[in-house]
């Protein structure tokens, strides 16, 4: 048998017809087989790991030290990067007049990036964050912590002996980069 239709799809020839298939006949009889544009779903397992949870309850134990012994627990984060300019982003400002963007988002018609870096104390509900204006790294995010730990933290701890630090262990954070191994065991 002759295939009917060359490709699937919404584009079709100025006549409106496809190899003499009509665009309601088609749609009918995709209809009737159940078949339609769909989005694919993350929403198979990729497989069981042994011991899934071990470092989770590893880290919940840890915390539960640390909070019996009154030494911070801190979470650090670098967030997405974001372009500064006339530049479109998704979402709704309240203003006083419309905003004008740019049609297109070339990077070289930003005014610079802008990195943002947080530092987080889920014992006294408080955050910190950081703006950097050129690179996340490891330099730069072991300066946000420093800097947090001496305008902020030194003054809630002062009887800190340890400083729990929990990072994703990616970018700046990573915890294969000396510098930031350095810096953090550094009395």
């Amino acid at each position: 048998m002759a295939r009917r239709w060359a490709r699937w799809g919404d584009r079709w020839p100025a006549s409106g017809r496809l190899e003499g298939v009509s665009y309601s006949n088609r749609s009918n009889r995709t209809e009737d087989r159940g078949l339609g544009q769909r989005q694919i779903e993350k929403s198979l397992a990729g497989g069981e790991t042994p011991d899934r949870n071990a470092p989770f309850e590893h880290i919940f134990d840890l915390e539960e030290l640390f909070e019996q012994e009154n030494n911070p627990i801190f979470c650090m984060d670098a967030k997405k990067k974001e372009r500064p300019g006339r530049l479109y982003r998704d979402g709704r400002a309240w203003t006083t007049a419309p905003q004008q963007a740019f049609d297109h988002d070339f990077p070289s018609w930003s005014e610079g990036v802008i990195i943002p870096h947080g530092i987080y104390d889920p014992q006294l509900n408080h955050g910190h964050v950081n703006i950097g204006l050129s690179h996340d790294t490891s330099q730069f995010a072991c300066e946000s912590l420093v800097w947090f730990w001496e305008h902020w933290g030194q003054e809630h701890y002062p009887d800190a002996e340890e400083i729990l630090l929990e990072c994703d262990a990616g970018g700046s954070n990573n915890c294969r980069h000396k510098i930031l191994k350095r810096t953090c065991s550094r009395p």
